[in-house]
């Protein structure tokens, strides 16, 4: 990771945990709104689009959280 060395200590790998759970509901919440908002009759194609720009930063955001806690 850059040539860094990063020291987490256990309360912070735990934070990071719940961190990454939080994500995790986040990411599952937008999926069940875009799911739902494609089954309307008329959806709206730009929010649609908004929440998976939503969904794939939270997606970035878990894989960046998970390898920090994987590697240390």
């Amino acid at each position: 990771m850059n040539g860094l060395i990063y020291v987490i200590t256990q309360e912070h790998a735990m934070n990071l945990e719940n961190y990454l759970e939080e994500l995790r509901r986040k990411h599952f919440q937008l999926d069940e709104k875009i799911n739902f908002e494609q089954k309307q009759p008329q959806f709206a194609e730009l929010e649609i689009k908004l929440f998976k720009k939503q969904k794939l930063y939270i997606k970035d955001q878990i894989k960046k959280i998970a390898l920090r806690i994987v590697y240390n």
